[in-house]
C-alpha cells in the first residue's frame, strides 16, 4: 500500500464542497477510485475514462497528490436530462442560457488554488458590476462578441470524441513555452483574465456540431464576464460536455496532463507514469519486498515505485544501450526537485537480458513491466520467442507461491500462448483491458505457483558477476 495521506474530511460534514472530475486511462478507473478512497477518505463514482468525487473547497489542491489521474476539472453545473430543442438556432441559444445557471463563484474559488493568476477573479456578471466611466470614450472593450471572437471560440469544438480529445487539448495547452513577454504578463497585477471555451460531445446524434456549441457557449461566457478570448495563452478553460442528454459545465484545473511530472527524458515508447502507478497498485506491494522491472526503458515504473513505496527495494534493467542512461537521468531529475529534507530515490539500474538475468533464484517478490514496446519497435514474431523465455526466467527468480507479476502488452495472443506453455509456473489471476496511445492493450496479473523451474526442464543459468549481459541480436528490450 502506498503511504497514506491524512483523512481530509475530518468530522465536519457541513463544509463547503466541490465536485471534482479526474480523467483516467481506460481500464484503471477502479484503481483510481481506490486511490481516492485511501488518500482522502471519500468515495468516487466511475465512468469510462474518468472518476468523480467531492472534496472540501479548502482542500481542493490536495488532489494533485493523486498519482493515477491525468487531468482535473471542477464541475459547476449538471443538467441530467437536457431538453435539446428541435431547431438548430434554439439549441444554440440553450447553450448561451447555460452560462448564467452555472455556479461560477464556487468554480473560481477552486480554480484560484491551481492558477498563478495575479489577482482575484470576480464571479459577478459584468451587467451587475458598478459602471466605470472611460474618459477616452473607447467602448471597444465592452462590445459584444464579434466575428473574430466567434471564430476563435469555434475552433475549440472537438468533434464527437470525449475520451480521446480531452487529453490532446490538455497536452496542446501545456506544450507552449513561456516567452519573456508571457512571463511579464503573468506578473502583471492588472492584466485581464483570458479564457477559452471547449466543447466535448459524444453519444446520440445531435442537430448541432461541437464547434457550434463551443461558439455559442464561449460567446455567451465572454458577454457574461467580459473576459478576453485567447486560445493559446489562456488563464482559464471553461468546458461544456455533452454526453447523450447529460450536459455539464466545468472549469479545467490542469493545463497539461499530470503524467508528465516525474519524467524529464522521454523515449520513443516511454510508459506514462500514471499508468505505471496504476499497475503498481494492482500488485499490492508490501514493505521490504523486492520489486523488479526487467525491461525498464526510461524508468517510469521504478521511479513511481520508489516514490510511492519507499520501504520496498527497487531494481530494474534493460538490454537497450540507451535505456539505463535515460532511466538514470530521469531518477536524477526527480531527486533534483526533491526538498533537502526528503530522502533521495534509491533504484538499482542494470543492463541485462530479460531472458538471463543475473539474479538469484527466488529473490524477487514482484515483477512489473511494459511488454508493449515490441509492437511499436519490433514484431510479433519476436514476441512469440521472447515471452516464453522471459516468463520462465522471471519464474526462476520469483519467490515460490508468493511472487507476483504484472505485465502490460498489446500482443495479447502471444502472451496467452506463452502463459499456456508455462502454466505450471504462473497462474493468471486477472486481466484488465486498457488503451495505450490509441491501441488496445491489456494488463495481465500473474501469481507464482510452487513448481520449481527445473521441473519442466529449464536449464539453470549461472548468474554473472556483472549485470552487463549480452543479448541476442534478434531481440532487444526496447529502450522506452
Amino acid at each position: 500500500m502506498a503511504a497514506p495521506i491524512t483523512n481530509i474530511m475530518g468530522a465536519e460534514r457541513n463544509v463547503e464542497c466541490c465536485e471534482i472530475e479526474a480523467s483516467v486511462n481506460t481500464g484503471f478507473e477502479e484503481v483510481a477510485k481506490d486511490e481516492v478512497s485511501e488518500k482522502f477518505g471519500v468515495m468516487a463514482t466511475t465512468a469510462r475514462g474518468k472518476i468523480n468525487f467531492f472534496m472540501p473547497i479548502c482542500d481542493a489542491k490536495k488532489i494533485l497528490q493523486l498519482c493515477c489521474v491525468d487531468n482535473l476539472s471542477v464541475i459547476i453545473k449538471h443538467f441530467e436530462e437536457f431538453p435539446f430543442a428541435d431547431k438548430l438556432e434554439d439549441a444554440l441559444q440553450q447553450f448561451e442560457d447555460v452560462v448564467p445557471q452555472a455556479d461560477w463563484e464556487r468554480g473560481l474559488k477552486v480554480w484560484a488554488q491551481f492558477s498563478d493568476f495575479p489577482h482575484p477573479v470576480s464571479a459577478t456578471p459584468v451587467a451587475e458590476r458598478p459602471q466605470k466611466v472611460d474618459s477616452s470614450g473607447d467602448q471597444a472593450h465592452n462590445t459584444t462578441v464579434g466575428d473574430e471572437t466567434v471564430k476563435e471560440t469555434e475552433i475549440t469544438g472537438t468533434g464527437d470524441s470525449t475520451d480521446v480529445m480531452r487529453e490532446r487539448i490538455a497536452s496542446e495547452a501545456g506544450s507552449g513555452e513561456d516567452t519573456p513577454d508571457n512571463k511579464v504578463a503573468k506578473l502583471d497585477p492588472n492584466r485581464e483574465l483570458s479564457f477559452r471555451a471547449t466543447c466535448y460531445r459524444s453519444g446520440a446524434k445531435h442537430i448541432f456540431e461541437s464547434p457550434q456549441a463551443a461558439r455559442s457557449f464561449g460567446g455567451a461566457l465572454q458577454d457574461y464576464f467580459n473576459w478576453k478570448v485567447d486560445l493559446s495563452n489562456f488563464d482559464l478553460e471553461a468546458v461544456l460536455t455533452i454526453e447523450n442528454r447529460h450536459v455539464y459545465v466545468a472549469i479545467m484545473l490542469t493545463k497539461k496532463s499530470l503524467h508528465r511530472r516525474n519524467i524529464a527524458n522521454f523515449g520513443p515508447t516511454t510508459l506514462r507514469p500514471t499508468i505505471a502507478y496504476g499497475m503498481l497498485r494492482m500488485c499490492h506491494i508490501e514493505p521490504g519486498e523486492v520489486v523488479c522491472d526487467p525491461m525498464c526503458g526510461g524508468g517510469s515504473i521504478p521511479i513511481e515505485a520508489a516514490i510511492n513505496w519507499p520501504n520496498a527495494r527497487h531494481i530494474c534493467g534493460d538490454n537497450h544501450e540507451l535505456a539505463a542512461p535515460r532511466a538514470d537521468k530521469n531518477i536524477a531529475a526527480v531527486n533534483a526537485k526533491r526538498s533537502p529534507n526528503r530522502s533521495k530515490l534509491t533504484v538499482d539500474i542494470f543492463k541485462w537480458d530479460v531472458r538471463r538475468m543475473p539474479l538469484r533464484e527466488s529473490s524477487v517478490d514482484v515483477f512489473i513491466t511494459d511488454l508493449f514496446l515490441f509492437v511499436r519497435s519490433g514484431s510479433k514474431v519476436d514476441n512469440r520467442r521472447l515471452y516464453p523465455q522471459a516468463l520462465t526466467e522471471m519464474a526462476r527468480v520469483s519467490r515460490l507461491t508468493s511472487g507476483r507479476a504484472c505485465l502490460l502488452t498489446h500482443d495479447r495472443r502471444s502472451l496467452i500462448q506463452a502463459l499456456s506453455s508455462v502454466k505450471s509456473l504462473w497462474k493468471q489471476t486477472g486481466t484488465v483491458a486498457t488503451n495505450i496511445g490509441g491501441l488496445a492493450a491489456a494488463v495481465f496479473l500473474l501469481h507464482r505457483t510452487g513448481a520449481a523451474v527445473t521441473s519442466i526442464g529449464h536449464r539453470k543459468k549461472k548468474p554473472t558477476k556483472t549485470a552487463e549481459t549480452v543479448a541476442s541480436p534478434n531481440v532487444t528490450d526496447g529502450g522506452q
